[in-house]
């Protein structure tokens, strides 16, 4: 009798442990890299999709631990996975400014934001709930 419910425990926990880790690769997933832009001075523009199942705490995670390079500033957008994000003009951007301003016409569909400034210091901001905070690009 014993055995027979050690057995179906242990296989219960076996089962529970897959199930979070699994759930664990599906979160980091709901997070996809777009495009990328290094400027002058080192200045990065990130983008990326992301799914709503993703929790923000999670996202604020994941944009702390962006390359920075010190002396310079870090931006990351967080677009909803059904967004149009301005990749190419990002990417083919002759300027910080010009990159900036391709974001800010898409502004509307940025979910999170995140910037690391010169000194380091780091913002993250929910745009759908602060949508008029200058990091959103409005």
């Amino acid at each position: 009798m014993y055995q027979i419910n050690y057995r179906i425990n242990l296989t219960s926990f076996s089962v529970m442990i897959v199930f979070l880790i699994s759930c664990n690769k599906s979160l980091k997933s709901g997070i996809k890299e777009q495009a990328v832009y290094i400027g002058e001075k080192k200045n990065i523009i990130n983008t990326f999709y992301v799914y709503d199942f993703v929790d923000s705490s999670l996202i604020r995670d994941h944009s702390l631990s962006s390359p920075h390079y010190l002396g310079s500033e870090t931006y990351n957008y967080y677009f909803s996975h059904n967004s149009n994000i301005p990749n190419q003009e990002l990417m083919n951007a002759n300027s910080f400014f010009e990159a900036k301003n391709s974001i800010r016409g898409y502004s509307f569909s940025i979910k999170y934001a995140f910037r690391r400034g010169v000194e380091g210091e780091a913002r993250f901001v929910n745009c759908f709930k602060f949508p008029n905070d200058t990091i959103c690009n409005k």
